[in-house]
């Protein structure tokens, strides 16, 4: 009871740390969150809640400024940034811009809902930007509310408009139905604007704030110079935002859970290691600290080198306006002598403000596209204070003063001691930029130039784009370990096969059955991870959600594969083994191909056609011809000595495959990468006619027979509750886990690496394997669906990325250990009935690919609703399922692999 207490703890430890993972923790580090204008965007404060735009984040507070979460408005793994929050006093309404991971621009910007509770509702619009737009400030600024509506104002330079859109989120695979009541084009740029429903009018603001009306009646533009508007001037309130008992509660949670986690980590290593339990693994285990610490070495290196290459290429660009100001712009400067703000609205200093906007944005393009650079000029007042003349983004108002100053009106003219480069945290990021002085014809400081970037996005896409080359330097260093060992393996049993091949055929043939195995199992997992990354580069005119158009062929397959499983028993004793090999080898091959062809012409449906095929004669016929040579060897311990070899082949086979197909899918294209699987099916015809020999005679078909065994109550209720949970368990990695890691916009090469670890880490679970066949069969099978059903239960409370791959490193483990004894206790079941185990196991796989016909059906409207509900589906039956088995399960001692030797 003791140890079960104790095995409690961690359990409950790692549920908080997953479960609070997904929210910042301050308490009791920190009693509160002190609110100013200093790191808030935006706020909305009402007697419904509050909700500011903090660190770059949605901040959701109670009325009585309790917290109730931080959250990102990140989607599906794509970077935002909010920008503007407003309200109907019912809901929240976020303006946010995605990002591009490459540079700091807009790809577009959305409208989103929420909930004073923070929930996510949904997006009600979305404007999209092209790569070459260089958006980086919103121009959706402002939104207002009417009879189930919302308002946006839309001032994209000169170009406004007022867009009319509905305030209910449109279904799952609706496009977002909007109207555009009025747009015309204002005679300058215009920086914000907002509409005046009571009015019915647009008023507009230009860079001085000076106001326009347009009359939406009269479609009547008006000139309001007397009415001043600065967006800036909305002074954030001071607010002291306090935490709930229950976040309190949370926070220490979390962090003692983290504690404990780390307490029982670090005893599980020390009783690994004085046990010996590792001595096997020692090499590999001094391999993995090298590696680590070369890539945390790797890691600060290039950080660092990024920081110097920041500050450089920031000085650089900097450098090069001033080049243009100093020789080709001097006179022109000459206007910013001596001037107060109010001095720029004559018409020859607004001109000379557009040209200087246009020249800072191209020079920002020119030279900092990738950076996502910004460029602002301003000049000194007869006081000396620094106010804005111009900005790269169009976002701050002309006259906006400038407080922290590293150059005054009173400096030096020795410019090299003024190009300060510094990094410094502002509301809506952390920026790097440099301070150049501007001079007069008689050097005379007039100004000064600020150029620089989001540093912080820059050097955390640097970090990301780090961990991505370490996976995939891990991942390449894996696979070319497990290929070097193939080959070598591989290459000496092809030699033995030449030397033995004359005098002794039959015992010959045994040595191509690992390569034999290992070319038909890499072409079965070759696409397992990518599959929905290739249906997604089709075209399809379909509304489809990539979650239903996934299931399309994913259910074909499997319905192939499983039409395929009560076929081949038949197919061979009818036609041979030599020439069924042959047959579905070239109809394999045909079946790339025009998986291929389909990729190429967009279409859906022959691919899965296609797909559906090869489930018949790849998944099954070929399949169930390697995994069934080492049957045919008499000798018991040359027999378990070549079913371990072929175990080992699926493990190389399914590492080697994925990530030369990803490499290929990444260089060449998904239809590429298919047209390889032809070639490996070319190859497998002449090993099918040397290794299967002459035909077979006809075999009796015992099908009937133990399919009666299989319906008769005690097998039957197995079956049921255990074999379909099986199924449905194995539906995490095939199908759940590649759309997740599809929608977090994980690349081929991530997934890939993903993939690689994933068996590695199946590979090295065969010391945990013999841990669990210490206990009963069922008991072991019990455990590892509870485990797994619990692990996604967490993942549903926090369903991210990091969460879902640690999900999917459990499942490698959980279903070696039920693999073990799944056809073990199925044989004792049948036992009675006088069914051969050999029977029983060319036959449950027709049982388990059945169930898997229902992958698709069923996950795939789940999945398309949400996939925490495919989660959460998939977590209540390994719970669930199993559990009730356990408990009307007949008291059949079944015995465990190790002790029936």
């Amino acid at each position: 009871m003791n140890k079960k207490f104790l095995l409690i703890i961690p359990i409950l430890a790692a549920l908080f740390v997953f479960i609070g993972t997904q929210r910042t923790h301050y308490y009791p580090f920190k009693d509160s969150i002190e609110l100013d204008q200093y790191n808030v965007l935006d706020i909305i404060d009402t007697d419904n809640g509050l909700v500011a735009i903090y660190d770059k984040e949605l901040l959701f507070a109670t009325p009585d400024r309790k917290l109730v979460k931080i959250m990102s408005t990140d989607i599906n793994g794509v970077e935002s940034q909010p920008r503007a929050v407003v309200t109907d006093g019912e809901y929240v309404y976020a303006i946010v811009g995605e990002v591009y991971s490459d540079y700091n621009y807009y790809i577009n910007e959305k409208l989103l809902k929420y909930t004073f509770s923070g929930k996510y509702l949904g997006e009600l619009y979305r404007k999209e930007y092209g790569e070459n737009a260089f958006v980086n400030s919103n121009n959706l600024t402002n939104a207002v509310f009417h009879d189930g509506y919302a308002y946006l104002t839309d001032t994209d330079d000169h170009s406004i408009s007022l867009i009319k859109v509905s305030t209910t989120p449109p279904k799952e695979n609706d496009e977002t139905e909007f109207s555009i009541i009025d747009s015309f084009r204002a005679p300058e740029y215009i920086q914000t604007g907002r509409y005046n429903m009571v009015e019915n009018r647009l008023e507009l603001f230009n860079r001085f704030g000076e106001c326009y009306y347009y009359d939406l009646n009269e479609r009547k533009l008006d000139f309001h110079p007397e009415t001043i508007y600065n967006k800036f001037d909305n002074h954030i309130p001071y607010v002291s935002i306090t935490f709930s008992t229950f976040t309190k509660v949370t926070d220490i949670l979390y962090y003692l859970g983290a504690i404990i986690l780390i307490i029982t980590v670090l005893c599980a290593i020390i009783k690994f290691v004085t046990s010996g339990y590792l001595n096997r693994y020692r090499t590999a285990l001094l391999f993995i600290l090298v590696f680590l610490s070369a890539i945390i070495y790797y890691t600060n290196l290039t950080l660092s080198d990024f920081d110097e290459e920041h500050k450089l290429r920031t000085i650089s660009a900097t450098e090069s306006v001033m080049v243009g100001i100093r020789y080709f712009a001097s006179d022109e400067f000459e206007v910013m002598r001596g001037k107060n703000p109010e001095d720029y609205k004559d018409e020859a200093s607004r001109n000379w403000i557009e040209w200087m906007v246009h020249y800072l944005q191209a020079a920002c393009n020119a030279t900092g596209k990738e950076m996502g650079m910004y460029a602002q000029i301003y000049a000194f007042d007869q006081n000396g204070t620094a106010f804005l003349v111009a900005d790269s983004y169009n976002e701050y108002p002309v006259g906006t003063l400038y407080s922290d100053l590293s150059i005054s009106s009173e400096s030096e003219p020795d410019e090299s001691n003024m190009m300060v480069y510094t990094v410094e945290k502002e509301v809506d990021g952390t920026y790097g930029f440099i301070h150049a002085p501007i001079y007069d014809k008689d050097h005379n400081l007039i100004g000064f130039l600020e150029m620089g970037s989001e540093y912080g996005k820059l050097r955390h896409d640097k970090i990301r784009k780090v961990i991505g080359a370490a996976m995939q330097l891990a991942a390449l260093v894996v696979f070319l370990v497990i290929l070097l060992d193939v080959l070598k393996k591989y290459s000496k049993e092809l030699k033995e096969y030449a030397t033995i091949r004359k005098t002794n055929p039959q015992e010959a043939k045994y040595y191509l059955s690992n390569t034999y195995d290992f070319l038909v199992t890499g072409l079965v997992y070759m696409d397992s991870m990518l599959m929905v990354m290739a249906i997604a580069s089709i075209k399809t005119d379909s509304t489809l959600d990539l979650a239903l158009l996934f299931a399309i062929p994913v259910t074909a397959y499997r319905v192939g594969s499983w039409v395929g499983s009560m076929l081949t028993s038949p197919l061979l004793g009818r036609f041979g083994e030599k020439r069924m090999g042959v047959i579905s080898s070239i109809i394999s091959a045909m079946t790339f191909a025009g998986i291929a062809f389909a990729i190429w012409q967009d279409n859906i449906y022959i691919f899965a056609t296609c797909k559906f095929i090869e489930g018949i004669f790849l998944e099954s016929v070929l399949y169930s011809l390697a995994e069934g040579i080492p049957y045919e060897i008499e000798d018991l311990e040359y027999r378990n000595k070549k079913i371990a070899e072929s175990q080992s082949a699926t493990e190389a086979a399914s590492l080697i495959y994925m990530m030369i197909a990803g490499i290929i899918a990444t260089t060449f294209g998904y239809a590429m990468m298919y047209l390889t699987g032809v070639v490996v099916c070319i190859i497998l015809i002449p090993f099918s006619y040397i290794i299967f020999g002459n035909e077979e005679e006809d075999e009796e078909i015992k099908t009937l027979h133990v399919w009666k065994s299989f319906a008769k109550p005690k097998a039957l209720i197995y079956i049921i509750l255990m074999v379909l949970t099986v199924s449905f368990m194995t539906g995490y990695d095939e199908y759940l886990f590649p759309l997740i890691s599809e929608n977090a916009g994980l690349t081929d090469i991530e997934m890939t690496s993903i993939a690689v670890f994933s068996i590695t880490v199946g590979y090295f679970a065969e010391s945990i394997v013999k841990l669990f066949n210490k206990v009963s069969p069922l008991k072991a099978m019990i455990t590892s669906f509870s485990v797994f059903g619990v692990a996604m239960m967490i993942l549903l409370l926090n369903p991210n990325i990091l969460f879902a791959t640690i999900v999917l490193f459990i499942y490698c483990i959980t279903i070696r250990i039920i693999e073990v004894h799944r056809i073990n206790w199925l044989i004792g079941l049948t036992a009675d009935d006088n069914v051969e185990g050999k029977d029983v196991l060319e036959n449950y796989f027709a049982l388990e690919d059945g169930f898997k016909v229902l992958h698709g059906p069923i996950l795939g409207p789940l999945c398309a609703i949400s996939t925490s509900v495919g989660i959460g589906f998939l977590g209540l039956l390994c719970l669930v399922s199993p559990r009730l088995y356990g408990f009307i399960a007949p008291d059949l001692k079944i015995y465990n692999s190790d002790e029936e030797g």
